[in-house]
């Protein structure tokens, strides 16, 4: 994993966006060639610029596809089809640019070969990606040695399994006590405990020390576990390394020193202005370009009705710091939907109207949730904000629940992107869990990424009900 402004990403997934990255810009100097009988000529009217905004272009259309999450399911059809569609997107997007900004225009054959060939290398490198398995290739694979073998390591083997581009290959096990193999939970390897720390490390060529002990007032190998931290190794406890590892935090392990004492949580001020910022710039662009959308569906709505009826829906909901606030939706239940009482969502809900369904499946119920973001109430980006009823019930039975009210909350967030939607005590768990990896660790490029990325969201009906 590679740590970039606070955010964990895959190795693997970072070397491939810069090798795609790569073949945008090999294709665009191949189709002046190919385009060109005058090559010198042709050269000499590529500009960097022009070169740069294709290749970011294009990028930032397959991360909105999904193409770039640590999750990513499916094999070379489905991932095909992603990639066709951020193609479309993104040269629709180069034709609008092409449009505001002449200067930028790469010229019409240019472009088509262009497309072909960036298409073809981008298809290869994912078939080779996903197909060979590149991403467990040992140069992009840490070897982990995990200190420990009852039940904290059993999550870490766990969150091994179920972790894809994970870069890590766990090498083995290591028990603590003298009776500890009789007792290992573990399915792994488990390693010799008549040798030093240091000496299994040269042995097994570690990379990276994974510690997963119960109880560390017993026998801990402190000094053993210092050597190899002051020899370049890098030593992590379970909690840290599940979260760069899964994107989220594993909250059952948690205790509060873990959260005072950890890094992360900064509020600052710089960051705190620059979200807000962003905020109202893409509140407001989105708004804008959303207008002719809203007003078709809130007249769908009013003919739905009888025109008669509401066609906002505003909802009492739990805002930074416990404060409440309304926030608007398009109204997609019936009216007075819920005069038996708040209760959660079902799956092909009957108080759902048919426009309802539609905008719900589309997302574009929530898009007078803008308004809360200009008035400051939400943000663009953050954990989402619940209903008073279930948080008072939420809060006194899962830990931590509260803590997620420390920040704004968003109409998209990082549990949204990697969960899908949540209707139980359960889904509400580990959605926090994403939403504590996100209030430890956001930053602008972290919001950038979770917005870019809600668009495969809504495209593939992610969680919406």
């Amino acid at each position: 994993m590679i740590r970039i402004f606070g955010h964990f990403l895959p190795r693997s997934l970072l070397y491939l966006g810069l090798g795609e990255a790569l073949i945008f810009i090999l294709s665009i100097y191949l189709s002046v060639i190919v385009r060109f009988s005058d090559v010198k000529h042709g050269l000499n009217e590529l500009s960097p610029e022009k070169i740069v905004v294709f290749a970011v272009v294009m990028l930032a259309a397959m991360m909105a596809m999904g193409l770039y999450q640590r999750d990513m399911r499916g094999g070379v059809r489905a991932m095909a089809l992603r990639l066709s569609i951020s193609f479309i997107v993104g040269f629709s997007i180069m034709a609008l640019l092409f449009y505001i900004t002449p200067s930028l225009f790469l010229g019409r054959g240019v472009m088509f070969l262009a497309a072909v060939s960036a298409f073809g290398g981008v298809l290869l490198s994912r078939i080779i990606f996903l197909k060979w398995r590149w991403a467990d290739h040992e140069f992009l694979t840490n070897r982990i040695m995990v200190v420990g073998t009852r039940q904290r390591a059993t999550r870490v083997e766990q969150g091994n399994k179920n972790t894809r581009f994970r870069g890590m290959e766990i090498v083995g096990y290591l028990p603590i006590d003298q009776d500890e193999n009789e007792i290992s939970q573990v399915n792994g390897n488990i390693l010799p405990r008549n040798r030093s720390i240091p000496d299994l490390v040269k042995q097994y060529n570690i990379s990276e020390i994974v510690v997963a002990v119960d109880d560390r007032r017993k026998t801990f190998p402190a000094e053993e576990l210092l050597k190899c931290k002051m020899k370049g190794i890098h030593v992590t406890d379970d909690i840290a390394f599940l979260e760069k590892q899964t994107g989220k935090m594993d909250v059952s392990t948690l205790h509060p020193s873990s959260l005072i004492f950890a890094d992360g949580y900064v509020h600052g001020l710089v960051k705190t202005m620059s979200k807000r910022l962003l905020d109202i710039l893409i509140s407001s662009l989105i708004m804008v370009a959303a207008l002719p959308v809203m007003l078709l569906t809130a007249l769908a709505i009013w003919i739905e009705s009888g025109f008669r009826g509401s066609i906002f829906y505003c909802q009492t909901r739990v805002g930074a710091n416990d404060e409440l606030f309304k926030m608007m939706k398009f109204r997609s239940m019936i009216e007075n939907a819920e005069t038996n009482g708040a209760q959660w969502a079902e799956e092909d809900d009957p108080r759902i109207t048919r426009v309802g369904h539609f905008i719900r499946k589309t997302r574009i119920d929530e898009l007078p949730q803008l308004f809360n973001v200009l008035k400051g109430q939400m943000s663009m980006v953050g954990p989402r904000p619940e209903r008073p009823e279930f948080v008072d019930q939420l809060s006194e039975n899962i830990r931590y629940y509260s803590l997620r009210h420390s920040i704004t909350p968003g109409i998209t967030g990082w549990a949204q992107i990697c969960f899908p939607y949540g209707a139980s005590e359960e889904d509400a768990l580990q959605k926090l869990q994403y939403d504590m990896y996100y209030i430890k660790n956001y930053s602008i490029f972290l919001d950038l990424t979770i917005l870019f990325q809600t668009a495969q969201v809504v495209l593939w009906h992610k969680g919406s009900r």
